[in-house]
């Protein structure tokens, strides 16, 4: 019992000095490298959601391509929030957004000017994104208690976690269903926050 209270005295002993070494920044130009890396393996588990498309077999793939696509037309000619998508279902209408969370609509049409100069499917990169942000939210939280080479290789590792990296290079639409990969994002950008 004694060797496991002087183990445990001595851990909190080096935490407490490594916590006073860090820096006072919240991210330093010596972060640039391992941000770099972790989009750059962002880019190579997104690249056949980027390079092909969603996945149009996807069980419901089409339906929120659809809703995605009159949401941000209505949105586009002034209404704010559109919940219920007025030209779905051959006019009838569709209570979608009632429904289904709307922020991976609001990012889609945030990105759909970037993709059209980038010449990429809005929708691939409006499902990529939460890939990538959860990189460096999961970075940014680890990077406040261990060490650069620690905190980039736990990130990577946390983007390839078999349903966050599946999620991503399957894009079969699960991106909009509340809490899949914003869920991811979310997680590690509460964690930076407390």
């Amino acid at each position: 019992m004694r060797r496991i209270l002087l183990v445990r005295s001595k851990l909190i002993q080096k935490s407490i000095e490594y916590s006073a070494q860090r820096p006072d920044k919240f991210l330093t130009r010596s972060d640039l490298g391992p941000l770099a890396s972790i989009l750059l393996v962002a880019l190579l588990f997104g690249l056949p959601l980027l390079w092909f498309g969603p996945y149009q077999d996807g069980h419901d793939t089409a339906e929120h391509i659809n809703f995605t696509g009159y949401f941000a037309e209505q949105f586009w000619k002034g209404e704010l929030y559109p919940r219920w998508l007025v030209d779905m279902n051959t006019g009838l209408g569709s209570p979608s957004y009632f429904v289904y969370p709307s922020l991976p609509a609001f990012v889609f049409i945030l990105v759909q000017p970037i993709a059209g100069i980038l010449r990429l499917n809005a929708f691939s990169l409006a499902a990529w994104l939460p890939l990538l942000g959860s990189g460096f939210a999961a970075y940014i939280w680890l990077r406040t208690d261990a060490k650069r080479l620690v905190a980039t290789l736990c990130a990577v590792l946390y983007m390839s976690m078999p349903y966050t990296c599946t999620s991503t290079c399957i894009a079969d639409a699960q991106f909009l269903r509340p809490g899949h990969l914003y869920g991811c994002l979310c997680y590690c950008t509460l964690c930076t926050a407390l």
